[in-house]
């Protein structure tokens, strides 16, 4: 590597990096099969995916975690979208700007690309740079745009300490009001700055290459001598698209393909997990998360899309509706029994993106808790004794990162079978009568024959069992401020009644 030592001077191209590091061999791809970095570059054409100027109605929608669609506004030709953490950017059709939900004015028709820096808005035009500054609703040139004369500002990086422009006549770097060129570079296909603040570059001149400001200066880096389409950044590092496939380079530093993915625009946020795609061949979405490659469905590829700071696409799609696509995540059940459940069994819980599960909640038989994580998802243990005999209400809440709550409910029937005494009622004694009514107790009750031959009070009519159970029936026992038994607990002891008090 070599390091660019010459100073800023505002307004003058004075950056002339060359690069001194050369990649041979072979990319190891996740199917076994190298990336032949030989490849000839006039094969790897491509487009830069720049939005139709078709003019479409369009309706905004919001697609849940769990899937469902339902429309929470309307809006009129769509045709572009932008966002950027509190503040996002809709492009209308006919050359309005929506930001924030208020409409700025300005005359500008197509944006290339936009970012923000903190303060403005940078939008990327063929007309030049244009801004938009934070609490004003108009959009004007920006002053660089003077130096850049006719440019066609094609588009535009904010990097954590300087602005990098791609244009049709080379790529530019601004730091503060300084602008200056940066040499080698007079056709770039795209630019993707990444989560450390290093720039990615993909040119037909130079391959793709990176470019780190520090504080000597400038330092470049070829990374791989291939033509790429297009270049994003993502939580893990940068993926790349090259020829309909798509590559992922990680914090190893290795480039692996995604297998069975045949895509003609990727998106991705900076900072942010997870990797979109548009299918080339099926025109649908697809989306990568923790490894995990999944189609989306009901999401059409679309003319312009962006990934916000949560993970979830927000896109114009074909035929004009604004989408907003939150990750796939699910809860379901594991083979749900659809018998009767008559001996204590452990119900297997399922999750998407099972290490990024915060916490799964049980409700069940009036109770909550939580299901008990293991080596195949989650678990939650099932008593028909602590449930009763019946149809049983399961509901099962999953919580994901940014509050994300996604739910699933099923019935379940319970049985009470072989009810005995020391399987199941000796437990319950325990924990609610035992302190009282043990051994050498005034009114011991510690064994299954005693609750058939408790002595009684002569005005009672009935037996030693109804008498006892009267006392918990009523609520009455245990006393005071202790816990009482439940509706399923009585019911299991009328239950271990009528099986004979084995």
């Amino acid at each position: 590597m070599k390091t660019c030592r010459k100073g800023l001077v505002v307004y003058k191209v004075l950056v002339a990096c060359t690069f001194c590091v050369g990649v041979g061999g072979c990319i190891p791809s996740s199917s076994g099969e190298p990336f032949d970095q030989t490849s000839p570059q006039e094969d790897m054409g491509g487009s830069a995916g720049q939005p139709s100027d078709e003019e479409m109605p369009s309706t905004v929608a919001l697609l849940a975690a769990d899937g469902a669609v339902s429309t929470y506004s309307q809006k009129e030709n769509v045709r572009q979208v932008f966002v950027d953490h509190d503040e996002s950017l809709y492009v209308l059709s006919e050359g309005g700007f929506e930001v924030r939900g208020q409409v700025v004015g300005g005359d500008v028709d197509i944006i290339n690309d936009a970012a923000f820096d903190g303060e403005q808005w940078l939008l990327a035009t063929d007309d030049g740079l244009k801004v938009i500054k934070s609490g004003t609703a108009e959009v004007v040139d920006s002053p660089l745009s003077a130096y850049l004369g006719t440019s066609n500002v094609m588009g535009v990086e904010v990097g954590s300490s300087a602005v990098y422009l791609r244009t049709n006549t080379g790529l530019f770097i601004v730091q503060g009001d300084q602008l200056e060129r940066i040499e080698g570079y007079t056709q770039i296909n795209a630019m993707a700055v990444d989560a450390q603040g290093v720039l990615w570059l993909a040119s037909p001149d130079q391959g793709v290459s990176t470019l780190e400001l520090g504080d000597e200066g400038l330092s470049q880096r070829q990374a791989l001598d291939v033509d790429a389409e297009q270049l994003v950044a993502f939580d893990a590092g940068v993926a790349m698209l090259s020829q309909g496939k798509v590559y992922t380079r990680e914090g190893d530093g290795q480039w692996f393909e995604l297998e069975g993915v045949n895509a003609r625009h990727i998106y991705a946020r900076a900072g942010v997990a997870g990797l979109w795609w548009c299918d080339a061949q099926a025109s649908q979405m697809g989306h990568m998360y923790e490894g995990v490659s999944s189609a989306v469905d009901g999401l059409t590829c679309a003319d312009s899309a962006v990934v916000d700071e949560l993970g979830r696409l927000l896109a114009v799609s074909e035929s004009g509706e604004l989408l907003r696509h939150d990750r796939l995540y699910r809860v379901e059940f594991v083979d749900l029994p659809t018998e009767e459940i008559t001996d204590v069994s452990t119900l297997q819980i399922a999750t998407s993106f099972e290490s990024s599960v915060e916490s799964v909640t049980v409700n069940l038989g009036g109770m909550s808790f939580d299901a008990v994580a293991g080596d195949d998802g989650f678990g939650v243990e099932i008593d028909p004794a602590s449930l009763g005999t019946g149809e049983q209400q399961i509901e099962v809440v999953a919580t994901f990162p940014h509050d994300v709550e996604v739910r699933t409910s099923a019935m379940i029937r319970t049985a009470l079978k072989d009810v005995t005494w020391d399987k199941n009622v000796k437990p319950l004694f325990s924990q609610y009568c035992g302190a009282c009514h043990g051994v050498q107790n005034a009114y011991e009750l510690d064994t299954a024959e005693l609750w058939q031959t408790a002595d009684v009070p002569e005005s009672w009519s009935g037996g030693s069992f109804s008498y006892i159970m009267s006392w918990l029936d009523s609520g009455n026992m245990p006393p005071g401020d202790l816990p009482k038994l439940t509706p399923a607990q009585l019911q299991l002891l009328y239950t271990w009644e009528e099986q004979g008090f084995r």
